[in-house]
């Protein structure tokens, strides 16, 4: 086995690194100036020898190339400007595999000549690489872990009307999450929404708003201030769902007029979308803002290069003088065929979509629906949160045993000792591996029981009239129609890729494909 003798501190140029980001704040993680103070302890007590003041940075280290003062460290320990740094734990150096992988390898080309933690006894050998490699691991397990458990939590709230998101204007958030109206401000912007319905301009809107004494509320350290209505604030408020009553969070939607918690919805669907008409966007080199308005805006995205960002909705004129819709991938290094796509053709696939998967929906299917849905919801809800508790209650033990054994690798001299905490590790290893996967089934489970009853004048309606409203309508009623069919949508060079519905649609065609002989809701 690989040994290598201790680094020779006395020459080594090491520079202390302390990060602490703002989704840790009222976490167990220690402050920047206790970090500091730690790291400095830890260089008196072993004689180390620093240079320059220490590095603090308050970003997040679950994804790679974020944090500007880190990678410029990298860079001076590449130019041999610094040999070694101190820090208090390796996740506060990474929590995400590329900037892990990047450490150790520059340790295995001598590069980094050494590391030092104040939590942590670090040694510059094959043993001391490989827990250096296992504390990241965890590292970004703990953070992937911790944000998909953010994502049930917000998921579960949004399931029962509740929000953790920004105030909504003309409502009051209550402690629980819920929505109540704010009184007059709720009224003065029920008639905001009237007259952006009927074309008026964002600023006459802000102006009126503002004469009649609407403003909104900001909580300071002393006291509060209060802040006039500006038009680019009404923009997103003029775009939001939430005040017809679809809520919309961590790629979730909920309806909060079917959960029957009292929801006074501010305007209606129609209301909204002869609002959508006015949605304005800038044109290069004009002096005002045209008002057009773009189907599906913020709901396409690209299938090549899968980008998180929205493809680009847009009018052109064509060579007969008229005007066609388009989307188009602006994501730099999009390696697209043919960078923009016409509506008409997204619209035919579409149509074709629907046809094809809400047309052929059975009602055996419908009756296996309704059969799923009461039985998770009744039957079965109270023992699957249970197996759920247990799965992680075991998990968790299990991962606190494997770190335990990974930690005391450094101190085993004995191949055969170290030979069985391997082995005791991978067996640990797939063990949380098969209670992830039980947890995965239980939550999906739990999602399941929170769908709701279709009514058969419902399941009538979607089967037999959704595929014609979306071949004859307009502009706003292809865009209504899709938006509560579809999640996400996806198209690669010429058409649609892939797309996500929406529930109930989407457990309804699992149902019938399952009636069919498809793989059904596992």
């Amino acid at each position: 086995m690989e040994q290598m003798s201790a680094p020779d501190t006395v020459n080594l140029r090491y520079v202390i690194y302390v990060r602490k980001s703002t989704d840790e704040e009222g976490k167990q993680v220690r402050s920047i100036n206790d970090q500091i103070s730690d790291c400095e302890k830890l260089v008196k007590s072993q004689g180390l020898r620093t240079i320059g003041i220490p590095i603090e940075e308050r970003l997040s280290a679950k994804l790679p190339n974020k944090r500007p003062q880190f990678k410029q460290l990298l860079r001076d320990i590449k130019d041999k400007k610094i040999d070694g740094i101190i820090s208090y734990h390796p996740d506060r150096l990474a929590r995400n595999m590329v900037e892990a992988g990047k450490i150790i390898h520059m340790l295995d080309t001598d590069v980094i000549k050494d590391l030092r933690f104040v939590s942590h006894q670090f040694s510059n050998d094959a043993n001391g690489k490989m827990l250096l490699g296992m504390l990241f691991v965890f590292a970004k397990h703990y953070s992937d872990d911790l944000s998909a458990k953010v994502t049930r939590g917000v998921k579960g709230n949004l399931g029962e009307g509740k929000s953790g998101g920004t105030p909504k204007h003309g409502y009051i958030r209550e402690e629980n999450g819920l929505y109540q109206p704010d009184g007059k401000h709720f009224d003065l912007m029920q008639q905001a929404w009237v007259m952006r319905a009927e074309g008026q301009s964002l600023d006459t809107i802000a102006t009126y708003l503002n004469d009649h004494g609407y403003a909104r509320y900001v909580k300071k350290l002393k006291g509060h201030s209060t802040q006039p209505m500006k038009p680019n604030v009404l923009e997103y408020v003029f775009k939001d769902t939430f005040y017809f009553g679809v809520l919309n969070q961590t790629s979730q939607s909920v309806d909060l007029l079917e959960l029957g918690l009292g929801f006074k919805a501010m305007i209606n669907r129609e209301t909204y979308y002869k609002a959508q008409q006015f949605s304005t966007t800038f044109k290069r080199g004009a002096a005002k803002k045209q008002p057009v308005y773009l189907p599906l805006r913020h709901l396409v995205f690209c299938g090549v290069c899968e980008s998180e960002t929205p493809m680009i909705a847009g009018k052109s004129k064509g060579r007969q003088g008229k005007h066609y819709l388009y989307y188009r991938c602006g994501t730099k290094g999009c390696q697209r065929a043919q960078k923009s796509v016409r509506g008409k053709v997204l619209f035919s696939e579409l149509q074709s979509i629907i046809d094809s998967k809400v047309g052929a929906l059975t009602y055996a299917g419908y009756e296996n629906y309704l059969k799923e849905v009461k039985t998770y919801s009744n039957t079965q809800k109270s023992k699957v949160r249970g197996d759920l508790s247990a799965y992680r209650t075991v998990k968790g033990g299990h991962v606190a045993s494997r770190l335990e054994l990974v930690q005391s690798l450094a101190r085993l001299n004995d191949k055969a000792a170290i030979e069985d905490a391997n082995r005791r590790i991978a067996e640990l290893g797939s063990l949380i591996d098969d209670l992830q996967n039980k947890i995965t089934k239980a939550t999906n489970l739990l999602d399941k029981s929170e769908l709701p009853v279709v009514s058969p004048e419902e399941f009538s309606d979607l089967v037999q009239k959704t595929g014609k409203k979306l071949l004859r309508g307009d502009k706003f009623q292809k865009d209504k129609i899709i938006r509560e069919l579809f999640l996400k949508l996806w198209i690669d060079d010429k058409k649609v890729a892939t797309y996500l519905w929406k529930e109930p649609y989407l457990s309804l065609i699992k149902a019938t494909d399952f009636q069919s002989g498809g793989g059904g809701w596992s």
